[in-house]
């Protein structure tokens, strides 16, 4: 394995060059994610479709539904490119401290995503 070269792709005629490693590692990602996506498509249509509708709490039809998971599963995997794309940065450049920045960034991540995501706020009515 080459030095600066993770996943072993200079010597076994991978990827030539930063570019074509960071493609690589980029097809390998969004591979994952849009996997994981199918698997994970009739829990998604069951839980945010079937089940709202079942108790009167959506009037979204189908194709809403479907465009709001294509928006969603555009804009997530553009997240998750970049947050791969970047943590495979730090495991080239940091030798074996690259999990503990990995791990940092990992957290102020979902921290930010936390506090900018929306939430329900239940308030109890004391009266």
């Amino acid at each position: 394995m080459a030095q600066g070269d993770p996943l072993g792709c200079a010597g076994a005629g991978g990827a030539d060059g930063a570019g074509g490693q960071a493609l690589l590692v980029a097809t390998y990602i969004a591979l994952a994610f849009l996997g994981y996506t199918i698997i994970m498509l009739p829990l998604s249509w069951w839980s945010a479709f079937v089940l709202p509708h079942r108790y009167g709490q959506s009037t979204q039809n189908r194709s809403g539904w479907a465009t709001d998971e294509v928006k969603t599963t555009c804009l997530s995997l553009a997240l998750a490119g970049f947050v791969g794309m970047l943590i495979y940065w730090l495991l080239g450049h940091l030798d074996d401290r690259w999990w503990i920045w990995a791990s940092a960034l990992l957290i102020v991540l979902a921290s930010l995503w936390t506090s900018f995501s929306p939430s329900c706020s239940f308030r109890s009515s004391t009266s």
